[in-house]
């Protein structure tokens, strides 16, 4: 199954589960939702929404259904990405195709059958660690986080079936949009993004044996998170928090 999927076997799939979608427009086929928050998820992990970067994903902002594991082609477009002027909510506007599945999809949203979304990030292991003392203090509520993905790269989101957020996160995102009201009266988006900004090398006047060596550099991070990923589930095996 892994051989299968688009992205590397490194990705982040977190989903928001719960009323998540904040309005829809029939005549355009649009759908607005939030896709990510800062909040603690069921595995212990925190996406920092304003750690995400929207670079690459923009030059082909297509949104699929379940990564891909289930439909392979997209089932829209994202036409916007923006922060909640209140919060660091990430919100996208998601126009759907009108094929007949992607049809179907955005009527289910429409009409509030399906309300959930996910997002697929790559993350930066050198940004990757547990909450600092500094961001407990900021957020009480990262106490209880094993991992914090603080930079992190978008490299697509999806239309979920399913989500995989635990009970408390969908109270804490039904409380966050209590008092939205209707769509008509949501507050004004924040229209610019923040991306983290990537450092890549060149590409052009390198040689064959610094490019093998970044290679091989990638690798081996590769490598290490991978260790790290089976020891934290042996330690959770024996009960080690």
């Amino acid at each position: 199954m892994a051989a299968d999927l688009p992205y590397p076997e490194t990705r982040i799939v977190r989903s928001i589960d719960g009323p998540t979608v904040v309005g829809s427009d029939m005549s355009g086929r649009t759908v607005d939702a939030i896709i990510n928050t800062g909040v603690v998820d069921r595995y212990r992990t925190v996406i920092v929404p304003r750690g995400i970067d929207f670079a690459a994903y923009l030059k082909n902002p297509v949104v699929m259904f379940d990564h891909g594991a289930a439909h392979r082609l997209p089932v829209g477009v994202c036409t916007r990405l923006a922060y909640r002027a209140d919060s660091d909510d990430l919100v996208a506007t998601t126009r759907f195709h009108d094929d007949p599945f992607s049809d179907w999809l955005f009527h289910r949203y429409s009409a509030g059958d399906m309300r959930a979304f996910s997002v697929n990030v790559l993350d930066d292991p050198a940004h990757t660690g547990k909450p600092t003392v500094a961001e407990i203090r900021a957020r009480p509520d990262w106490a209880r986080a094993k991992l914090v993905y603080r930079r992190t790269e978008l490299a697509e989101y999806s239309a979920v079936s399913v989500g995989g957020n635990a009970e408390a996160l969908r109270t804490e995102i039904t409380r966050a949009l209590a008092t939205l009201g209707r769509p008509a009266e949501l507050p004004t988006w924040e229209p610019k993004l923040e991306p983290a900004a990537v450092e890549l090398p060149p590409l052009v006047g390198r040689t064959f044996e610094q490019v093998y060596g970044g290679a091989i550099g990638d690798v081996r991070r590769e490598a290490e998170q991978r260790r790290r990923r089976e020891a934290d589930a042996a330690d959770l095996r024996r009960g080690r928090i």
